[in-house]
């Protein structure tokens, strides 16, 4: 039977450091790795293992994305990222309804209404992924939507 020390370096957890820490290092690496691959599948075992413990929900299988969006593009946790950007990207993901921007102050609304407006109609963003497509029926959906706005 391995000791916990040799079972850590077989699993590259470390004892001394802090969960989160370990958890953000080994997504960091996640996200270096080759998508989809063995590597990443490997460390992703790993992250699940820390999640758990941590008492999170594990990532499915190609998942990491909605973890991405969870903790941040660049692994920083989301309330160090634009807080109206996040609630743009969740509605056009359709996490969020477009009637949220009723409880915004009006410059808010203006600014999220806009951008919404603008990625709908095929103008991107500076701040949005280029890779980025909006499907076709939340296309629709939101153009009806915002009509009425």
């Amino acid at each position: 039977m391995k000791s916990f020390k040799e079972y850590c370096k077989d699993t590259e957890i470390l004892p001394e450091e802090s969960d989160k820490a370990q958890l953000y290092k080994l997504t960091r690496k996640a996200l270096g790795s080759i998508a989809g691959s063995k590597a990443q599948k490997d460390i992703l075992k790993k992250v699940n293992i820390l999640r758990k413990k941590l008492k999170m929900k594990p990532l499915k299988e190609g998942s990491l994305s909605t973890y991405i969006q969870e903790v941040g593009f660049s692994g920083r946790p989301v309330r160090n990222t634009d807080p109206i950007q996040y609630m743009i990207r969740s509605i056009l993901d359709g996490d969020m309804e477009l009637n949220i921007v009723d409880k915004q102050p009006s410059v808010l609304k203006k600014r999220i209404l806009r951008d919404i407006t603008d990625i709908v109609n095929g103008k991107s963003l500076i701040w949005m992924p280029k890779k980025f497509k909006l499907q076709k029926k939340r296309q629709r959906d939101l153009t009806i939507q915002l009509k009425k706005y």
